[in-house]
């Protein structure tokens, strides 16, 4: 006779494996996954975006031209922001800007802020 005592006997079977596996050293890439663009593709979209805001503006400056408004839109250097001023057509006075000058000013220091404080915490 023997002894069971001291032998353990698994309860449950193992899980079966429900999707196949890759043979080592063999792993595919699936159709989801997507590849990242490198910087220099970066770099290329941001001028090409550039360039198509900076058409945009032109055009809408033209439209306003031709429809008699003293309307200026234009793209802030600091910040990227368009900027839209209304202009006295017999002075050559900026009425309103919008954004205004303090509030892009305003912008740029709090940028500058955030960047001390975070490069301050790092």
């Amino acid at each position: 006779m023997t002894s069971d005592v001291g032998i353990t006997k698994p309860m449950f079977p193992p899980p079966a494996q429900t999707t196949p596996t890759a043979p080592p050293g063999r792993v595919e890439q699936t159709a989801d996954a997507k590849e990242k663009p490198t910087p220099a593709e970066q770099v290329q979209a941001a001028d090409e975006e550039a360039e198509s805001l900076e058409n945009v503006v032109s055009d809408l400056n033209q439209l306003v031209r031709e429809l008699h408004r003293e309307l200026q839109f234009s793209v802030d250097e600091e910040s990227g922001d368009t900027v839209v001023k209304v202009i006295d057509s017999e002075t050559d006075e900026v009425l309103r800007q919008i954004p205004s000058d303090q509030v892009l000013r305003l912008r740029q220091r709090l940028e500058e802020a955030a960047g001390v404080i975070f490069q301050d915490s790092a």
